[in-house]
């Protein structure tokens, strides 16, 4: 019969009733520790009913991780694998990039951060850093053919480092080597492989300039006045630009004016 009277004590003798304050309607008890809890209930006759009860609480979030580095230079084939344990499930993740949910795959080098959340807002953060591959890259030197059929057009990979042995494969020429000379304007496809299996696949362009053409406006000596009133204008198309001339009296720009008769000799040469 009511009034009720509660009263918790738990496994170390602390006392929990209405005159402490920790008690509220129904005899709730709230912002307590773990531990074994024993309650009586004393009715307005008595009467008494007992309850004992133990409070837990979870394992401490702890974040497990298993990650694979670099296989190749630069190939950017990380992985990370969380697996958290503790805490109360489900499980929130957010990444330093932006990056979503446990499993994260195709990373590059680099270190990632990621911070896991529990069910009831209990979170943990770590570090993982992915490591780069050993160097295996290659720095080209292309060189374009200079003149229009000249078909001297070079390429040098530059190998840096990779681990022996290194293989070098081109699809036109198998036996060529890292350094080709003589070449004609075109695409070509080369293939390396290193010892430890990376490869490294590039294709390159020869480029070749148009084929020089000249042609002229030109303007005779006609007038007896004047024997000193011809002109020569030249159009030039294709090589590569910036052009020198040669005339046949020692001139060197593109277009002669006040000339005589008989001044019809020209050499110009591409860059």
């Amino acid at each position: 019969i009511s009034p009720y009277n509660y009263e918790w004590i738990d496994n170390f003798g602390n006392k929990y009733n209405r005159d402490i304050g920790n008690v509220f309607n129904k005899g709730d008890l709230s912002n307590i520790p773990i531990g074994i809890y024993d309650l009586t209930v004393t009715d307005k006759n008595g009467c008494i009913a007992t309850l004992k009860t133990e409070l837990t609480q979870p394992d401490d979030l702890v974040i497990n991780f298993d990650k694979t580095d670099l296989n190749c230079y630069e190939q950017n084939d990380g992985t990370i694998k969380i697996t958290p344990t503790g805490g109360v499930a489900p499980y929130t993740y957010k990444w330093n990039d932006f990056g979503n949910g446990p499993e994260r795959t195709n990373l590059s080098a680099g270190i990632y951060t990621v911070t896991v959340t529990d069910k009831y807002l209990c979170e943990k953060t770590i570090d993982i850093e992915i490591i780069q591959a050993p160097l295996f890259n290659i720095v080209p030197v292309i060189t374009p053919v200079t003149c229009f059929w000249a078909d001297d057009g070079t390429i040098t990979l530059n190998i840096e480092c990779g681990e022996d042995p290194i293989s070098v494969t081109w699809a036109d020429d198998a036996t060529a080597g890292d350094s080709r000379t003589n070449l004609k304007p075109g695409n070509y496809n080369v293939i390396l492989n290193d010892g430890s299996g990376c490869v490294i696949e590039r294709t390159f362009q020869i480029s070749e300039p148009e084929e020089l053409r000249l042609s002229s406006v030109l303007s005779d000596a006609i007038d007896c006045d004047n024997p000193l009133c011809g002109s020569i204008y030249l159009q030039v198309i294709g090589g590569n630009s910036p052009y020198s001339f040669l005339l046949f009296y020692g001139d060197t720009t593109e277009d002669v004016i006040d000339i005589g008769s008989n001044y019809d000799n020209v050499i110009v040469t591409a860059s």
